[in-house]
């Protein structure tokens, strides 16, 4: 359950800081190209490890409901 929930809140912190880094244009923007390629690669990688974490989550709840109503 903890898992999930780290996994979610982080999966949304990320996608906040997409969202308000946006222009009205739609388009993100950064204050250099440097700072556009660490950004990218941060957030893609912790987007990923997130997303890890959310399925351990989900697959631990998972396995222990089927342990209890299995």
């Amino acid at each position: 359950m903890v898992l999930l929930a780290i996994g979610v809140a982080g999966i949304l912190w990320i996608e906040r800081r997409r969202f308000y880094r946006r222009n009205p244009a739609g388009l993100q923007v950064y204050r250099s190209f440097g700072a556009s390629l660490t950004t990218g690669a941060f957030e893609a990688v912790a987007l990923l490890i997130f997303r890890l974490v959310a399925l351990a989550g989900l697959s631990g709840l998972a396995l222990g409901a089927f342990k209890t109503f299995g």
